[in-house]
C-alpha cells in the first residue's frame, strides 16, 4: 500500500511539473489587447494603427490572422519585441511587434528582419 501511496504522489509531482510550462513569457496589457484585436482580414492594420504605428508597412494585412502565439520576448533599450507566430489558413507566419512604452513603433515579418 505504501508503495502505491508513494508511486501515486511520484506520479501526482511529475504531472504538476510538467503543467507548470516552465518559462512564463510576460506579456504586456496592450500586446495582449493587440493579439486578441486579430481576427479578420486588416485586423493587424487595425490593431497597429490603435496603438500609434502607420499601417502602410504591416505585413500579413490582408490576410485573416488567426491563433497568435507570442513565442518570444526582447528588451532593446527602450523597445520591448515580442516575437509572435500566428495562422492564416493553413499557413504559420512570424511577425515582431516592437513598442516603445505605450506605442507600436513596427510591425514587421521575422524572416526578414533576420
Amino acid at each position: 500500500m505504501k508503495k502505491l501511496l508513494l508511486l501515486g504522489v511520484g506520479i501526482l509531482v511529475i504531472s504538476i511539473m510538467a503543467c507548470s510550462g516552465g518559462n512564463q513569457i510576460a506579456i504586456s496589457d496592450k500586446m495582449n489587447d493587440f493579439l486578441s484585436t486579430l481576427s479578420d482580414t486588416n485586423s493587424i492594420i487595425a490593431a497597429a494603427e490603435k496603438y500609434g504605428y502607420s499601417p502602410e508597412n504591416v505585413p500579413l494585412g490582408i490576410y485573416e490572422l488567426k491563433e497568435p502565439i507570442v513565442t518570444k520576448v526582447e528588451k532593446q533599450g527602450q523597445q520591448t519585441l515580442y516575437f509572435v507566430n500566428v495562422t492564416h489558413g493553413e499557413i504559420k507566419d512570424d511577425i515582431i511587434v516592437v513598442w516603445d512604452g505605450d506605442v507600436v513603433v513596427d510591425v514587421r515579418d521575422y524572416k526578414a528582419a533576420e
